[in-house]
Protein backbone atom coordinates (compact mmCIF):
# COMPACT_ATOMS: atom_id res chain seq x y z
CA UNK A 1 0.00 0.00 0.00
CA UNK A 2 1.31 3.54 -1.00
CA UNK A 3 1.24 6.39 1.25
CA UNK A 4 -0.94 9.36 -0.26
CA UNK A 5 1.03 11.60 -1.85
CA UNK A 6 4.44 9.05 -2.48
CA UNK A 7 5.59 8.56 -5.79
CA UNK A 8 4.78 4.77 -6.61
CA UNK A 9 7.71 2.20 -6.52
CA UNK A 10 8.18 2.15 -10.04
CA UNK A 11 8.57 6.51 -10.26
CA UNK A 12 12.70 7.28 -10.34
CA UNK A 13 14.48 8.36 -7.05
CA UNK A 14 16.48 11.85 -6.56
CA UNK A 15 19.23 9.83 -7.21
CA UNK A 16 17.99 8.40 -10.37
CA UNK A 17 16.95 12.34 -11.32
CA UNK A 18 20.07 13.60 -10.18
CA UNK A 19 22.17 11.33 -12.38
CA UNK A 20 20.46 12.21 -15.63
CA UNK A 21 20.65 15.78 -14.82
CA UNK A 22 24.62 14.91 -14.78
CA UNK A 23 24.75 13.10 -17.73
CA UNK A 24 22.47 15.31 -20.08
CA UNK A 25 24.02 17.15 -22.58
CA UNK A 26 21.61 20.16 -23.19
CA UNK A 27 18.17 21.38 -21.19
CA UNK A 28 15.58 19.76 -23.01
CA UNK A 29 17.68 16.75 -23.29
CA UNK A 30 17.47 16.59 -19.13
CA UNK A 31 13.14 16.88 -19.61
CA UNK A 32 13.14 14.31 -22.66
CA UNK A 33 14.97 11.43 -20.73
CA UNK A 34 12.25 11.49 -17.74
CA UNK A 35 10.58 8.84 -17.95
CA UNK A 36 8.03 9.40 -15.44
CA UNK A 37 7.47 11.79 -12.56
CA UNK A 38 4.52 12.19 -10.29
CA UNK A 39 2.59 15.04 -9.37
CA UNK A 40 -0.41 14.00 -7.43
CA UNK A 41 -3.52 13.83 -9.04
CA UNK A 42 -1.62 14.50 -12.71
CA UNK A 43 -0.57 10.68 -13.63
CA UNK A 44 0.64 10.25 -17.18
CA UNK A 45 -0.65 13.31 -19.06
CA UNK A 46 1.99 15.35 -16.38
CA UNK A 47 4.73 13.81 -17.20
CA UNK A 48 4.26 14.51 -21.07
CA UNK A 49 3.12 18.00 -20.25
CA UNK A 50 6.32 18.95 -18.05
CA UNK A 51 8.35 17.49 -20.33
CA UNK A 52 7.06 19.64 -23.16
CA UNK A 53 7.13 22.77 -20.39
CA UNK A 54 10.33 22.05 -19.76
CA UNK A 55 11.89 21.47 -22.68
CA UNK A 56 10.17 24.86 -23.92
CA UNK A 57 10.96 26.76 -20.55
CA UNK A 58 14.22 25.63 -20.24
CA UNK A 59 15.60 26.50 -23.61
CA UNK A 60 13.93 29.82 -23.72
CA UNK A 61 15.60 31.05 -21.38
CA UNK A 62 19.00 29.30 -22.27
CA UNK A 63 19.33 27.32 -19.36
CA UNK A 64 22.50 26.32 -18.53
CA UNK A 65 23.09 22.22 -17.96
CA UNK A 66 23.13 23.17 -14.24
CA UNK A 67 20.11 24.98 -14.16
CA UNK A 68 18.28 22.54 -16.35
CA UNK A 69 19.02 19.73 -13.86
CA UNK A 70 18.17 22.10 -10.70
CA UNK A 71 15.09 22.59 -12.65
CA UNK A 72 14.09 18.77 -12.79
CA UNK A 73 15.19 17.97 -9.13
CA UNK A 74 12.75 20.56 -7.95
CA UNK A 75 10.31 19.08 -9.94
CA UNK A 76 11.24 15.61 -8.19
CA UNK A 77 11.14 17.20 -4.86
CA UNK A 78 7.76 19.23 -5.58
CA UNK A 79 6.11 15.93 -6.91
CA UNK A 80 7.77 14.08 -3.60
CA UNK A 81 6.36 16.36 -1.26
CA UNK A 82 3.82 19.01 -2.80
CA UNK A 83 2.80 19.71 1.43
CA UNK A 84 6.25 21.35 1.77
CA UNK A 85 6.29 23.74 -1.12
CA UNK A 86 3.95 26.99 -0.37
CA UNK A 87 4.03 30.58 -0.88
CA UNK A 88 5.03 31.20 2.71
CA UNK A 89 8.00 28.96 2.46
CA UNK A 90 9.32 29.56 -0.48
CA UNK A 91 9.24 33.36 0.37
CA UNK A 92 10.77 32.58 3.85
CA UNK A 93 13.69 30.48 2.01
CA UNK A 94 14.34 33.85 -0.08
CA UNK A 95 13.76 36.34 2.55
CA UNK A 96 16.45 35.00 4.26
CA UNK A 97 19.18 34.51 1.41
CA UNK A 98 17.80 37.58 -0.69
CA UNK A 99 17.42 39.83 2.33
CA UNK A 100 16.54 43.36 1.60
CA UNK A 101 16.71 43.03 -2.11
CA UNK A 102 13.96 39.99 -1.90
CA UNK A 103 10.49 42.49 -3.25
CA UNK A 104 13.10 43.45 -6.29
CA UNK A 105 14.34 39.69 -7.10
CA UNK A 106 10.98 38.72 -6.59
CA UNK A 107 9.51 41.21 -9.20
CA UNK A 108 12.01 40.02 -11.92
CA UNK A 109 11.19 36.65 -11.13
CA UNK A 110 7.44 36.94 -11.74
CA UNK A 111 8.22 39.24 -14.64
CA UNK A 112 10.32 36.80 -16.28
CA UNK A 113 7.76 34.00 -15.43
CA UNK A 114 5.40 36.50 -17.22
CA UNK A 115 7.66 36.46 -20.13
CA UNK A 116 7.86 33.02 -20.50
CA UNK A 117 3.66 32.97 -19.89
CA UNK A 118 3.48 34.53 -23.49
CA UNK A 119 5.92 32.39 -24.88
CA UNK A 120 4.33 29.43 -23.55
CA UNK A 121 0.55 30.15 -22.44
CA UNK A 122 -0.39 28.21 -19.54
CA UNK A 123 3.12 28.33 -17.95
CA UNK A 124 2.07 30.34 -14.65
CA UNK A 125 -1.37 28.10 -14.51
CA UNK A 126 0.57 24.90 -14.48
CA UNK A 127 3.61 26.07 -12.26
CA UNK A 128 0.69 27.28 -9.83
CA UNK A 129 -1.17 24.10 -9.87
CA UNK A 130 1.88 22.01 -9.83
CA UNK A 131 3.33 24.20 -7.07
CA UNK A 132 6.48 24.46 -9.10
CA UNK A 133 6.44 27.62 -9.26
CA UNK A 134 6.75 28.01 -4.84
CA UNK A 135 10.39 26.25 -5.03
CA UNK A 136 12.85 28.28 -4.03
CA UNK A 137 15.24 27.04 -6.28
CA UNK A 138 12.69 27.91 -9.64
CA UNK A 139 12.28 31.14 -8.73
CA UNK A 140 16.05 31.52 -8.84
CA UNK A 141 16.03 30.36 -11.85
CA UNK A 142 13.53 32.59 -13.10
CA UNK A 143 15.55 35.45 -11.66
CA UNK A 144 19.33 34.68 -13.24
CA UNK A 145 17.65 34.12 -16.30
CA UNK A 146 16.27 37.12 -16.26
CA UNK A 147 19.45 38.89 -15.53
CA UNK A 148 21.05 36.96 -18.39
CA UNK A 149 18.08 38.25 -20.65
CA UNK A 150 19.29 41.82 -19.25
CA UNK A 151 16.15 42.40 -17.97
CA UNK A 152 17.82 43.20 -14.57
CA UNK A 153 20.95 43.46 -13.02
Amino acid sequence: MRRQGAAPSHHPTFATVSALAAEASAAGEIAGKLTSIYFPGGEAAGLEEFQAIAGTVLASIGATRGEAGSFVLAAAEVAARRDRFTPEAGEATLRQEWGAAFEVNLGVARGMLLALDKRTPGLMEYMEATKLGNHPAVIRLLHRAAIRRGFAR
